[in-house]
């Protein structure tokens, strides 16, 4: 008789503990959890900046990463999963032919490395200043175009436009890490 009265006693308890509506809070006082109930927000850091991602906030409050070219296809830096991006480099002016430089060359005069495909996934790229005032390198305007995109790796050799004028200066520039 024993297991009989047994058995049907630790349904009902089983059914009653799973038949629970409010669940409190495990680490809760009752204050803080009627708090949340009423849809106020915690106390965040940063004002509740994503530190991943908040370009003003990066990894730790106030550390502000730069952005080049937002909104752009070429825009570089930000905040990307705590860090600042790497940006572009300088503009350089590209020698023509046989000159052999590389982004890895690039950036090392720096002291940094070079980031493949880390600029908008470039790595880096060329683009032509057609007489004494273009502004063709600006990539920062929409109307801009690099004349190359560099997608591959930071050893390869940057290539040199084909079918310029003597009054065309090629410029370069690469993506590289922050120093």
């Amino acid at each position: 008789m024993t297991v009989q009265t047994t058995f049907p006693t630790a349904l009902l308890l089983l059914l009653a503990a799973c038949n629970r509506d409010n669940v409190p809070c495990p680490t809760c006082d009752g204050e803080d959890q009627a708090e949340q109930e009423e849809g106020s927000l915690p106390d965040l850091p940063c004002g509740g900046a994503d530190l991943l991602t908040d370009d003003l906030n990066c990894g730790t409050c106030g550390n502000e990463c730069a952005v080049m070219w937002p909104d752009t296809d070429y825009a570089a830096g930000g905040c990307i999963a705590g860090e600042c991006g790497p940006l572009w480099s300088g503009a350089f002016t590209l020698l023509p032919l046989p000159d052999m430089a590389t982004c890895e060359q690039l950036c090392g005069f720096g002291d940094v490395a070079c980031v493949p495909k880390g600029c908008s996934g470039m790595t880096g790229f060329v683009c032509v200043i057609v007489g004494d005032f273009g502004d063709q390198c600006d990539l920062g305007k929409p109307t801009n175009h690099a004349t190359i995109e560099l997608t591959g790796a930071c050893d390869e050799v940057i290539p040199y436009p084909n079918g310029l004028e003597p009054s065309d200066y090629p410029n370069f520039a690469c993506c590289c890490e922050r120093p």
